[in-house]
């Protein structure tokens, strides 16, 4: 809900389950199409206003990972993710995620992300769900962070030294919109959509070509006679195996439906 006051300040918002996957995998899509461009050339790529560098902000992580219905919506936004977490840093993709419940079960790509912040976290376990490492419970106590001190947490360096102690300011709503008036984004991009391609585009309905008149079918020959019938025990042995002109027998089979 906050991201919304901010609107101005992002190029693309989503805001239902179906939007958030296609600009998911949009971004994933880019990503991957920048790495190709990039490679052999040079080692991480420098943002230009033609090619500028992506943020992905994502409030409520687990609502795309973890609480979407829909099975397959979640397999998508899953691979998407993997793929900006694992391949963006070098083509300028970063990804911002935010979440309540640290839980592997709702984050599967935790150990993707570089760079881990905590805030006020309700036990111990918690507190080794987001860093990792049950031996930082000491020195990044978010559990004791009281109700008081909200915006203090603690972050973990990309680097794997000690997590520093931090604090945020508060930041209220009437801020959020100066902001955005202030820095508004210049440019706006619509979420494209999968069958974006198809639309427009015409219809082919293939015309059969008229049939003249039938011509006269030739007359019948005559039919040959039929042989004399083959006594009912002699009918029976041939249905039983049938032997090929070169003496290898073939098993007939049947189907009934």
């Amino acid at each position: 809900m906050e991201l919304l006051l901010g609107r101005d300040l992002f190029s693309t918002m989503a805001t239902t389950p179906q939007d958030a996957v296609d600009l998911l995998e949009w971004l994933a899509e880019a990503c991957v199409d920048r790495t190709h461009a990039l490679a052999g050339r040079v080692r991480s790529h420098t943002p230009t206003v033609a090619e500028p560098l992506h943020l992905l902000v994502v409030d409520q992580l687990a609502a795309v990972t973890a609480y979407l219905g829909d099975r397959q919506l979640r397999d998508r936004a899953d691979r998407a993710l993997s793929v900006l977490l694992s391949q963006g840093r070098a083509p300028a993709f970063v990804v911002w995620a935010f979440l309540q419940d640290p839980r592997k079960d709702v984050v599967p790509q935790r150990g993707l992300f570089q760079v881990t912040i905590g805030l006020r976290l309700r036990d111990t376990s918690e507190v080794a769900m987001v860093f990792g490492d049950g031996a930082l419970v000491d020195l990044a106590p978010c559990h004791r962070i009281t109700r008081h001190a909200q915006g203090t947490g603690y972050v973990l360096p990309e680097d794997g030294g000690n997590p520093v102690r931090v604090r945020a300011g508060y930041t209220d709503d009437n801020t959020i919109r100066r902001a955005a008036a202030l820095f508004a984004t210049r440019v706006r991009q619509d979420i494209p959509r999968p069958d974006a391609e198809d639309e427009g585009e015409p219809v082919t309905t293939r015309v059969q070509p008229e049939r003249g008149p039938r011509a006269p079918r030739a007359p019948r020959s005559p039919r040959t006679p039929r042989a004399p019938r083959t006594p009912a025990s002699s009918r029976e042995s041939l249905a039983e195996t049938q032997v090929m002109p070169d003496g290898a027998p073939v098993a007939g089979r049947g189907v009934s439906s």
